[in-house]
């Protein structure tokens, strides 16, 4: 019987112990929005501007830069973008997070959709598509 309570005991203090670890470190929406501001932003200056339109040879590098430039100097509204568009469902121990990207008013730019879990004060994104 003595082991069966010390191990009931133990248990019940390791089980308290990682619960509140998860809880203490189950990352905030602000932390989410600067998380996601900077994976969006490298992939807008690594994946969309290089593919930046060329109205005249040899503007292509020129155009690439100038984009990197102007996403780079225009966080504050990427992070808004971000904070206007997610959701957040908290479960104490983790949370998850949904992201819907979009430019209604210019059509020809996709829309993204992203699902990110965010535990252990780190971020997951599990799901990313383009609509």
């Amino acid at each position: 019987m003595d082991f069966l309570k010390t191990s009931t005991i133990v248990g019940s203090v390791l089980l308290v112990g990682v619960g509140s670890a998860l809880a203490l470190t189950n990352p905030n929406r602000e932390a989410y929005e600067a998380y996601a501001t900077e994976t969006l932003t490298q992939y807008l200056q690594e994946d969309i501007c290089p593919k930046a339109p060329s109205v005249l040879p040899g503007l292509a590098d020129v155009l690439a830069d100038q984009c990197a430039n102007l996403i780079e100097s225009n966080q504050v509204p990427i992070q808004q973008l971000v904070a206007s568009n997610t959701t957040r469902n908290n479960y104490i121990f983790f949370s998850t997070y949904h992201t819907q990207l979009a430019v209604p008013e210019i059509t020809q730019l996709p829309a993204y959709e992203f699902e990110t879990l965010g535990i252990l004060q780190k971020f997951y994104t599990f799901r990313a598509e383009q609509r």
